[in-house]
């Protein structure tokens, strides 16, 4: 899983840029304000049809720019493929080899990268909602499938919402079947992949913190189907007097919460700033090498100024891991000199300066 080659028009603050990354280390570098992070974000449109900085498609185009456009040559498994994107203010138009995709699917399973971002480690410490987020999005990455399970259920539960809102309770039972049918087999999938995550992730962690603290990670209690789905009835149950008062449905996998530990205590409640972020780094660590084991292939791995609040210690523990991953790596920084002691035959360095991209 790789990019060969990128050429971006028109996309954020972006001049005409054209990047061929190495297959190694591949580390951007450049002031604040000058592009670096768009052309991850670029790469990860691309792989996601969707950005990891806005929900609004017309906040990717350049101001003054009627369209912007995005086109990639992919390399996977030994495959060549080019996949390009066109947005404007009337839409988006999407081709995989010169052809309209059959399905989105066609596009997610060609990249799958992992993204590390700064504003992921204040999901340690938030609320619930980002922190399922980003376990669904790792279980879509092994599973593109799990995406179209995950937008039912959505669909389900508003449905759910509106006629207890509307006090049409009369017409709730076959949408609390389907919200229990669809949210137990979340909570399956959730649960499956922790305990398949969950070595690697204890593995990641003590290497970065070098085995100083102890860490975990929960989701729920491991349970047989049958065990969930009644599990989620009580619930319902117990609660459908609450929910008829309140509007809304107050039970389900969309109210779960993933949890990391440290020490035996909630993170949330104890962990430093730099903790966080190791966290959260030994998450997307564990991420890669599962993902590597699920589909046989190394991982793209984009990594967005991550190594800021990480005592020296830790940062040498990540970049020897993304040295060690052996597939391709993207990294923004303001300061790349912690790369170059890397042997020059694994490391390629690009220079972004307002909006260009000067190859070194």
């Amino acid at each position: 899983m790789a990019v060969q080659a990128l050429h971006l028009e028109g996309f954020r603050n972006l001049q005409s840029v054209v990047f061929r990354p190495g297959p190694h280390l591949n580390v951007i570098y450049g002031d604040n304000g000058q592009g670096k992070t768009s052309v991850l974000e670029a790469v990860y449109y691309l792989a996601n049809l969707k950005s990891f900085r806005t929900s609004r498609q017309e906040d990717l185009i350049q101001v003054g720019q009627s369209e912007a456009r995005l086109v990639a040559n992919l390399e996977q498994s030994g495959s060549r493929h080019r996949l390009e994107i066109r947005m404007s203010s009337s839409g988006r138009e999407k081709w995989l080899n010169g052809k309209v995709p059959r399905n989105n699917g066609d596009i997610y399973a060609l990249l799958r990268p992992i993204l590390f971002a700064p504003e992921h480690v204040s999901l340690v410490s938030g609320s619930p909602g980002p922190r399922r987020d980003m376990l669904d999005r790792a279980i879509f990455t092994g599973d593109p499938a799990y995406v179209d399970l995950v937008l039912e259920y959505g669909r389900v539960l508003r449905q759910r919402n509106r006629l207890l809102k509307e006090e049409k309770w009369s017409l709730l039972e076959p949408w609390t079947q389907a919200l229990i049918d669809h949210g137990v087999r979340i909570r399956q999938h959730r649960n499956d992949y922790v305990n398949l995550l969950k070595p690697f992730f204890l593995q990641s962690y003590d290497e970065i913190a070098q085995k100083k603290e102890g860490a975990d990670l929960v989701v729920g209690e491991a349970k047989t189907y049958e065990d969930l789905q009644q599990d989620l009835k009580d619930q319902l149950c117990r609660q459908v007097n609450q929910e008829r008062r309140m509007g809304t449905s107050l039970a389900g996998p969309h109210r779960d919460d993933v949890s990391f530990i440290l020490g035996e205590k909630p993170a949330r409640s104890y962990a430093s700033q730099g903790q966080q972020r190791s966290l959260i780094l030994a998450f997307k660590m564990a991420q890669t090498r599962l993902l590597e084991e699920q589909t046989g292939q190394r991982p793209l791995v984009l990594l967005d100024d991550m190594t800021s609040e990480l005592d020296s210690a830790r940062e040498q523990q990540l970049i020897r891991f993304l040295q060690n991953s052996g597939g391709q790596v993207v990294i923004t920084t303001t300061d790349h000199r912690q790369y170059q002691s890397i042997d020059a035959t694994a490391v390629q360095f690009f220079r972004m300066e307002q909006g260009v991209l000067f190859s070194e």
